[in-house]
């Protein structure tokens, strides 16, 4: 009650109330961060459902312009998650191992750090479920499929019974690799018995 006197009788109040929330309209006015000097051994914070496959494997990064918002205690985080996801996914992070690989961490308020990034391998989170689980790619494999029965009568064409001739033509061969001789061809074409409708017939 004594919040909304305030925004009643200032022109310009600095707060606002929306529903059960309360911020600051001018975030200019706060407190400038500052590098935390004694940061916990663990921090945490809240990431979607939807981004849990990816922040495990790519770490977090902030929007442009933001940074990564951690709390002292899990059930911090929890309340800071639910801002964006009724059921936000903890992530532990390990402050040890985040300086190591030079995360500088900042004082953000009584219980709360900021980090422009966190990198893969310095924070713990729970497994995937199962549904959301990227499927094992198939791999093709010869050994384990049978090959097809070849049909009645086929065979196999060997590209070496197929041989060009110096004219530029192709040496005709039998289904077992003999050669045909083109005048023999040629004279048993001849020699072709006439059908009944040439019979008589002068050409």
């Amino acid at each position: 009650s004594h919040l909304q006197e305030i925004i009643l009788s200032l022109s310009a109040a600095p707060i606002e109330i929306v529903e059960n929330r309360i911020r600051a309209k001018d975030r200019s006015r706060l407190p400038s961060p500052e590098p935390a000097q004694t940061p916990p051994g663990q921090l945490f914070t809240a990431v979607r459902r939807r981004a849990h496959a990816v922040v495990l494997e790519r770490g977090l990064q902030p929007t442009p312009g933001n940074h990564i918002l951690l709390a002292a205690d899990r059930d911090g985080a929890v309340k800071i998650g639910r801002r964006i996801d009724p059921q936000p996914v903890i992530l532990t992070v390990q402050v040890e191992a985040c300086c190591r690989q030079g995360i500088v961490f900042q004082q953000a308020g009584e219980g709360l750090f900021l980090a422009e990034a966190i990198p893969p391998g310095c924070f713990t989170a729970p497994p995937l479920p199962k549904d959301r689980l990227k499927p094992a790619r198939a791999e093709a494999s010869t050994e384990s499929e049978p090959a097809a029965p070849a049909p009645a009568g086929s065979f196999t064409l060997n590209p070496e019974d197929i041989l060009q001739s110096p004219g530029g033509g192709y040496v005709r061969r039998t289904a077992k690799g003999k050669k045909i001789d083109p005048k023999r061809f040629k004279r048993d074409s001849w020699s072709r018995e006439k059908p009944p409708w040439r019979r008589g017939k002068t050409v």
